[in-house]
């Protein structure tokens, strides 16, 4: 149980709009050529993970700006994809020319290197830039898409801070544009190492910052290139499980959880007037908990499947098992889990004995729901999950004194139970491993540069 608001999170993106770059011909004039020229610029000379003129050119970019670049981009990419494609663009105008010259730069070290480093310029302005103004959350409750140039987004999504919808803003459009950069790797991004990684290091960085609205569109596609990659389902599952947290399902009504329900039932048609969704949640489509836990089991157990060695996807397992009532199954998973405690990280192995010790506790065996806990403050001695938990342990058990001496440790300023407890970023799930994956990445990033 948490006493203070969390860290803000985002909820699921009202409008997902993507870019595509087979479009039809357009004129091109000077300022065209202009932005281009700024842009290639910026990605050529950027350096992965640090916030240098380039990150500072991108996201200084105005309206006009944006939509100044987007007329130069078809072209300029069907010249840099010339060789893939087979097929050979027109040129026209000096402004044409001048373009193809920059593409074919561009290409010199490769199609694959342009379009990777230009995917992370865009990643730096997005996870260097913050999360940007408030705006109007009604405006996006209603359903109504910003009014946004090219190349920027017009989705919308909900700020929100401990189950209570603090206001809105635009997603941020570099996400979008990034993918759209490594969906045109050749032959195809899905076998691309590299992006792989970028997925997986972006991914686990907006889970850490509880951007489930990004992280939501992110995955998606992140599904369709890597059906089966382990990291990937671990991700998903991981988002799902968020979204099935009281956090995020305080955002729903009891009458839209109503209104959901019926909504799923089999042949159900929606009439002309109603059921509709009336909160910041449901309009945002935050799931019911039976339907996103169910997606969360069901990726864990693919996860599983294709890596039984990601002790964590099991442990998450289990707890969503102990959500069901299934305490038995949840038991037998984790002790699987604790089998291979040596190898656990000491974070996920405080997970596991704390959800060890519900499960002793729902089979009525107290004295081993106690052992796990102990265990589990032995990692952590000042969690305030673990000891509020063996305070009510002991009280049920008939031992007051104990029950109110475990609870000593917390009295005194919440950040300092808040700090040593675990449970506090449970939903951020790899987000733990943000950092270190993005500095992969970044190094990666600076092998393209050579």
């Amino acid at each position: 149980m948490k006493h203070s608001a969390p860290a803000i999170s985002l909820a699921l993106s009202f409008v997902v709009v993507g870019y595509c770059w087979a479009a039809g011909a357009q004129s091109l004039g000077a300022s065209n050529v202009v932005e281009l020229e700024h842009w290639v610029h910026a990605v050529q000379h950027h350096v992965p993970g640090q916030a240098d003129e380039s990150v500072g050119a991108v996201r200084s970019l105005t309206p006009e700006s944006r939509t100044q670049l987007t007329k130069a981009l078809p072209l300029f990419f069907s010249v840099l994809l010339e060789f893939s494609t087979k097929k050979q663009p027109v040129i026209r105008t000096a402004e044409e020319r001048r373009v193809g010259e920059l593409a074919d730069d561009a290409g010199q070290p490769g199609v694959n290197n342009f379009l990777e480093r230009a995917a992370v310029l865009h990643t730096d302005v997005a996870v260097l830039g913050g999360l940007g103004e408030y705006g109007d959350v009604a405006a996006l409750a209603a359903g109504r898409p910003p009014t946004t140039p090219a190349l920027a987004s017009a989705g919308g999504l909900v700020l929100a801070g401990d189950g209570e919808a603090l206001g809105g803003l635009e997603s941020n459009w570099n996400w979008t544009f990034a993918r759209s950069l490594l969906d045109l790797v050749v032959p195809k991004p899905g076998a691309e190492p590299f992006v792989a990684l970028w997925y997986h290091a972006t991914s686990a960085h907006m889970l850490k910052l509880r951007l489930w609205g990004e992280a939501g569109t992110h995955l998606q596609r992140a599904a369709t290139l890597f059906p089966d990659d382990a990291s990937t389902l671990f991700d998903r599952g991981c988002l799902a499980e968020a979204l099935g947290l009281s956090e995020s399902q305080q955002l729903l009504t009891d009458e839209d959880r109503a209104a959901m329900r019926i909504q799923a039932q089999p042949g159900w048609r929606a009439p002309p007037a109603g059921p509709k969704l009336s909160s910041i949640g449901g309009r945002a489509g935050i799931p019911l908990p039976e339907v996103t836990n169910g997606e969360a089991e069901r990726l864990f157990r693919r996860a599983l499947a294709l890596n039984p060695s990601l002790l964590e996807a099991r442990v998450r397992l289990a707890r969503l098992l102990e959500v069901r009532g299934r305490h038995s199954d949840a038991e037998a998973e984790l002790s699987s889990a604790l089998a291979s405690l040596e190898v656990l990280d000491p974070i996920v192995g405080y997970y596991a004995h704390l959800f060890a010790a519900r499960a002793d506790q729902a089979l009525g065996q107290p004295e081993s729901a106690a052992a796990q806990l102990r265990e589990a403050l032995t990692l952590f001695p000042r969690a305030q999950s673990a000891l509020l938990a063996a305070s009510q342990l002991s009280l049920l058990r008939g031992n007051a004194d104990e029950a109110f001496a475990l609870l000593r440790p917390l009295v005194g300023p919440p950040a300092d139970s808040v700090g040593n407890d675990p449970w506090w970023a449970y939903d951020t799930g790899s987000g733990r491993q943000a950092n270190e994956l993005m500095t992969s990445m970044w190094n990666q990033a600076r092998v393209l540069m050579r």
